[in-house]
């Protein structure tokens, strides 16, 4: 008899721990899981070193900031040296069959850099007026990308 009543006592013990943890994981997930501000979130690397001069393990040797500082100058003068030699164009031309034969044809016209939207309308249709006043303003804020229009009428 004595054997049940310390083996119910441990048993009330268990759920009260159990239920105390379940009580607290409730209070986390309704406060929201927080970190401290002050904790750094990169992990330490353990080193098999003893960290003396020498060591190798932390990886600063390998920043350089006069080398960073004359690799991003370089890039710059990539970037701006690549921007002066891409055309401009800004406006929407208006183009024959035949220039339009002409520009889809020509050698450089598969390259990168040299893209290129043209719009086939008909004159009397409101939608293609209104495509066109569109493409005009697109025009003007991509200009290095040609966009032409192609009117039906022009085309036998």
């Amino acid at each position: 008899m004595g054997y049940n009543v310390s083996l119910t006592a441990e048993l009330c013990q268990q759920r009260s721990r159990k239920e105390a943890e379940r009580q607290a994981v409730l209070s986390r997930i309704a406060k929201g899981a927080t970190l401290s501000s002050t904790r750094d979130p990169t992990p330490q690397l353990q080193c098999e070193c003893e960290g003396g001069s020498d060591c190798e393990c932390d990886g600063s040797d390998l920043v350089d900031e006069a080398f960073l500082a004359q690799y991003a100058a370089m890039r710059v003068k990539q970037m701006q040296e690549a921007a002066l030699k891409r055309k401009v164009f800004g406006e929407l031309d208006f183009i024959t069959p035949e220039q339009f034969v002409a520009l889809t044809s020509k050698k450089d016209a598969h390259e990168a850099g040299n893209d290129m939207v043209v719009h086939l309308y008909h004159v009397e249709n409101y939608a293609c007026g209104l495509l066109n006043t569109q493409l005009k303003l697109l025009a003007q804020k991509l200009v290095h990308i040609k966009v032409g229009g192609l009117s039906k009428l022009s085309v036998k």
